[in-house]
Formats: C-alpha cells, structure tokens, sequence
C-alpha cells in the first residue's frame, strides 16, 4: 500500500506546484482525479478505503506543495518603512513598458541597518517621464526582500533576482512617485554586482 501512496502523494507535489500558475487546470486535474477515484471503486477495481487513502495522500501532497513550500521557502517578507525619502542612482538599463519602468537603485546610504550599497529593484507605475541608467531619483516606498514560488524545473524568480545583486523590492504608483534629482550624464555609474560595466555618456 505504501508505494501507490507515495506515487499519490508526489503527483500531489507536481500539481500543487502548478497552482499558482495554472489554477483553473490545476482546479480541474483535482476533480478529475476525484471522478476517477469514484469510478474505480464504483466498478470495484478499488475497494473505497484504498480509494479513499489515495486520493486523501493526493490532496496533502497538493496542501504540503501549495502552502508549506510556497509560504516557507523562503522565510517571511520582511518588509521595512523608512520615513524619509531615499534617494539612489539608477545603475542599469531602465526596462520601460506602455504603463511602468523597472530600474536596479543604489541607494545613497544605509537603510533601517541595510548595508549602503543596498539594491533596489523600483518599479514605477504610471511613470511621469522616462529615466534612464546613471540618473539620480529619490523615492518613497515599503521595502520587502525578493520572493516568489518554487517550481520543480521551473523559474525562481526570488533566487533569480539574488543572483542579480537585488537586496530589496519596492513598488510604487503615480506621476510624482518617484523624484528625479539629477541626470547621471556626467556620472559614472557604480556598478552593482551581475550588471555589466558602463558608463552613461
């Protein structure tokens, strides 16, 4: 009974994992597998306690991916609230969109105990004005360290933004959102860690 429970609980794993990407499909898998679970004991090629077990070991598996992993992996969000604005420069390509830009800050100094080379990925939604790699802007915005849900042989966007250099994100919205200091044409750029080295000209 063991193996046919394990193989059960594993296929819960892969779905739970899914979830949060596909949750109508996953959704529909679940009772699926509900259906063919009453179909086999019903034609009495499962006995409705093995039935039973085996869909129960699919669910957890579910559960176990879904919540445990997903909440836990990696720790709480911790977030911090400085009370003034921080200002920083903008040290790699800004990634524009119709309605947002995504730019890497250095910030200026420490921040809540932050080391002063703290990175922050700023999303800026519903920009005023473009700005671009080497200029100065000042922000004020919760800050909450990379996170994201795991999936086997898929895409871990917090690990990815680690890798990156990025020690904190932050998401703001409006036109006075983010305050341009100065332009960085006449700055070299400080470079943060994985981001090639360039100077704006």
């Amino acid at each position: 009974m063991l193996p046919p429970l394990t193989v059960a609980f594993i296929a819960g794993l892969l779905i739970g994992s899914q979830i949060s990407y596909f949750p109508l499909s996953s959704s529909f898998l679940l009772l699926l597998v509900a259906l063919a679970a009453v179909v086999l004991e019903r034609f009495s090629w499962l006995s409705a306690r093995k039935a039973t077990w085996l869909y129960g070991a699919f669910v957890v598996g579910v559960i176990y991916w879904a919540v445990v992993v997903n909440l836990f992996a990696h720790g709480p969000m911790a977030e911090h609230s400085p009370d003034a604005q921080m200002t920083g420069r903008i040290v790699a390509p800004v990634q524009l969109t119709p309605d947002q830009l995504v730019m890497t800050v250095r910030m200026d100094g420490p921040i809540d105990g932050l080391e002063a080379s703290t990175h922050v990925r700023l999303t800026w939604r519903m920009p005023e004005r473009i700005l671009f790699q080497g200029d100065r802007v000042g922000f004020l915005a919760p800050l909450r360290r990379p996170s994201g849900s795991l999936n086997p042989g898929g895409f871990d966007y917090a690990s990815y933004l680690e890798r990156q250099g990025i020690d904190m994100i932050a998401t703001v919205t409006g036109s006075d959102a983010v305050k341009f200091i100065e332009s960085g044409n006449v700055h070299a750029i400080h470079i943060a860690p994985g981001f090639p080295e360039s100077v704006v000209t």
